[in-house]
């Protein structure tokens, strides 16, 4: 069963804590699980309200307005108009709209009491603009007149302009057109391309007619997207409609003033100055100009004139009531009624016909709005058809449709898909894992213990938010594990499950200390960028990468990234040792897609800090070269290469010798080239190259005694040397690090009883004949492989 939110009381001024129950609060809302949850004026008081309001997070008061009801700050109202005029942002246009719900007239004391504030963010204008309807209609005009001057005003930002204008249209039209008109006169007498003639008549469309249904079926019959027509839709109509004629507008070639009189002639009412005024306006313009959103826009006003405001549906038959829900139309018309005619009829007949219907309807916006119906009535009998609909076969529009239905039904819904899981395809799961995400309880803790390894591969961030829907112990316990990782995403669930569960973990407070200083950087990042603030070269990356060994994805903070900026498809290698966060082995850890992401990223802002002056140079991503055959090649390649070449032929030591040579050298990684020396001396134990590798990086372990005796040992039988990668290094350089390091480590040991060696005295190995083996092992003859080279 869901999570009882009485028992977050006292935890919420916790800011991890506070946004879990924010995100599981927008997550329920409105579904039967919202149904069974206690309102938030339950769980959540006014001294937890309070003290995020003083707290300064910005961000963390912008989603308490932004998701909870406006009743809950009933006794804050006083608190909010003292902060509100120095919010800007998201956080001052929702709690515009909260203040104006709570008290219009307290709200409009602050939305007049200083004329300059709206000047100083746009967002602030946007919010008085949303609140409008709640204030006492003669003083909502006064603030529409004000803010329409505002949006004509030439001078300012034309982006901001065009923000608030949009928004004017949307709220303001339905209060009073009249101080708008002059707006709109402007806007459509503009030479306006037909992009943003499509996208400003859409919004007047949707302030006039409440959405953009009718216009979107007029396109989609002149489109050819669909086989709905208005004469079918006469049940939505009164008698006089024209509806014959307004499909033969949208199926012809037409000339666009025929529909544009007739839309002067049928649009009454509150619509009509504003309909008049964008048709008078744009008769100006050529008629090649008057394209097809204008006849759109003119049929959707005629379609809305002459649509019933009641169609009686409590007197119609099931299957009338069907057939309007079933409508190629989004969205759909008198959903409430004919879902309550609905609940009259027999719950057997309705399902089978409602199933039929889906089938037949799947590919239209009726499916979805079926999908919808379902949901809402709740009858488990629903279940299977709405688990074919998340299909891979189905639209984007149904399969989230019946996600949310399924979620809407509840635990019987999340349990029918756990045992479905193996037969799921990959689309079903995907919206399966939302489905049981959003309801949580025992569904949500089978899905994480039985399918782990499936939710890890596809996101780590979904899997977490699996977790925290479904307060149980027995995730806790399963977390405890993981928390050497050290990862956000396990860190946070595994502390607010904690914190919920009244854990005494010993360890929970430092746990979330790292939740809570990952969030703020997150929340310091999301600010600078929305300052428009680029900084500096960033000194490290924070990349998903996963473990070839273990399977595990984990974040890492990486520092050197070797890459090939001239070819986009190049391979990533990460450039520092770094090991495995699960399983503690050095690996070469694998990018995923985020990481790909994160880099592309990374390369789009030094792209735009570099813009109008010297490039601005990565401080991580550098690309890193190697020789082979004389020629400098990323690092990248002649790992591909390499590792080509000895699954080819494992006894190629000299590229063994190689993939050792560039992970240790050249990437800096001599624990990860440990296997690629061992396989070199393991085929050829005289490959001086390898040994002179292995011994370098004992030394780096501070095994200086190993390193000495490999070395003495390899010296003795300096006769039977053998050189691998001499395009790499020439032997005479080989023998002078040899005695380099040989020396050095004489001296720290204190080994008197051995003399110092003199790189020149070192024998070479014996002369390879032209037609003798290639020492290197590719199995070519000497003079058709290095001598050749050489």
């Amino acid at each position: 069963m869901p999570f009882d939110f009485h028992q977050t009381k006292d935890k919420l001024t916790d800011p991890t804590l506070m946004d879990w129950a924010l995100s599981r609060l927008h997550d329920t809302q409105g579904g039967t699980l919202s149904q069974g949850m206690p309102p938030p004026t339950s769980w959540l008081d006014t001294d937890t309200l309070q003290h995020w309001l003083e707290s300064g997070d910005g961000n963390m008061i912008a989603r308490l307005f932004s998701v909870l009801p406006a009743e809950c700050f009933a006794g804050l109202k006083g608190r909010i108009a003292e902060h509100w005029p120095l919010w800007r942002g998201r956080l001052a246009e929702d709690s515009a709209v909260v203040l104006a719900q709570l008290d219009p007239e307290v709200a409009w004391t602050c939305f007049t009491q200083d004329p300059s504030h709206s000047d100083r963010d746009n967002d602030v204008a946007l919010g008085i603009v949303r609140s409008l309807h709640l204030l006492p209609p003669d003083r909502a005009r006064v603030l529409l007149q004000d803010l329409a001057r505002k949006a004509a005003d030439p001078e300012g930002d034309e982006w901001q302009r065009g923000r608030l204008r949009s928004s004017l249209f949307l709220y303001g039209l339905a209060i009073d057109a009249e101080p708008l008109l002059p707006l709109l006169r402007s806007r459509f007498s503009a030479d306006l391309g037909p992009p943003s003639l499509s996208e400003d008549l859409a919004t007047i469309d949707a302030a006039l007619c409440g959405d953009h249904s009718y216009r979107e079926l007029a396109s989609d019959i002149a489109e050819h997207r669909t086989d709905q027509a208005f004469a079918s839709l006469a049940h939505l109509f009164r008698d006089d409609a024209p509806l014959d004629q307004l499909d033969l507008w949208c199926k012809e070639a037409i000339d666009p003033r025929d529909p544009m009189d007739l839309a002067e002639r049928s649009v009454q009412g509150e619509a009509r100055p504003a309909v008049l005024a964008v048709i008078e306006s744009l008769r100006d313009r050529p008629l090649g100009l008057l394209s097809a959103p204008v006849v759109n826009f003119c049929i959707s006003s005629i379609a809305a004139a002459h649509a019933r405001e009641d169609i009686e549906a409590e007197t119609l038959p099931l299957q009338a009531v069907i057939e309007l829900l079933a409508v190629d139309l989004s969205p759909p018309r008198h959903f409430d009624a004919l879902l309550a005619r609905l609940r009259d009829f027999e719950p057997a007949q309705v399902t089978a016909e409602l199933k039929a219907a889906l089938e037949r309807e799947a590919p239209t916006y009726g499916g979805v709005t079926l999908a919808r119906v379902m949901g809402h009535l709740g009858w488990e009998d629903f279940i299977p058809a709405l688990i074919e609909s998340l299909g891979e076969d189905q639209g984007d529009l149904l399969q989230s449709e019946a996600e949310r239905a399924l979620a809407r039904i509840g635990e019987p819904a999340g349990l029918a898909l756990l045992e479905r899981w193996d037969t799921l395809d990959s689309s079903q799961r995907l919206y399966a894992t939302g489905t049981i995400s959003t309801m949580g309880g025992e569904p949500a803790v089978r899905l994480v213990l039985e399918h782990e390894a499936d939710l890890m591969d596809d996101s780590p961030a979904e899997w977490s938010e699996i977790v925290v829907s479904a307060p149980d112990p027995r995730l806790l316990a399963h977390l405890e594990p993981m928390l050497k990782r050290r990862q956000d995403w396990i860190d946070r669930p595994f502390y607010v499950l904690g914190r919920l569960l009244g854990s005494d973990h010993p360890e929970l407070e430092t746990i979330g200390e790292r939740a809570r200083a990952h969030r703020q950087a997150q929340a310091a990042s999301i600010a600078a960028l929305k300052r428009g603030e680029l900084g500096t070269a960033s000194d490290k990356l924070t990349l998903q990468l996963k473990c070839p060994e273990c399977g595990d994805s984990n974040l890492y903070d990486v520092r050197r990234i070797a890459v090939d900026e001239t070819d986009p498809h190049s391979r990533l290698v990460i450039a520092e040792e770094i090991p495995c966060a699960s399983c503690g082995r050095y690996t070469d850890l694998a990018e995923t897609q985020e990481a790909k992401l994160a880099i592309f990223g990374e390369l789009l802002r030094l792209t735009r800090l570099s813009a109008g002056k010297s490039p601005v140079k990565s401080q991580v991503l550098l690309r890193i070269l190697g020789m082979r055959d004389g020629r400098k090649l990323p690092v990248g390649q002649l790992l591909s290469d390499s590792e080509a070449a000895v699954e080819e032929d494992p006894n190629r030591v000299g590229e063994w010798l190689r993939l050792a040579h560039c992970y240790q050298q050249l990437l800096e990684r001599p624990r990860l080239a440990a296997r690629f020396r061992a396989e070199a001396l393991q085929r050829e134990p005289n490959a001086v190259e390898g040994v002179l590798l292995e011994a370098s990086a004992l030394t780096k372990d501070g095994e200086d005694a190993r390193a000495f005796e490999l070395l003495d040992a390899a010296l003795a039988a300096k006769e039977r040397w053998r050189f691998f990668v001499t395009d790499i290094q020439q032997p005479a350089g080989v023998a002078k690090d040899f005695a380099s390091l040989y020396n050095h480590l004489s001296r720290r040991l204190g080994r008197n009883d051995r003399p110092t060696l003199e790189a020149s005295l070192l024998t070479q190995p014996k002369k390879v004949g032209r037609n003798d083996p290639c020492p290197c092992g590719s199995g070519k003859k000497y003079k058709k492989c290095c001598l050749a080279r050489g």
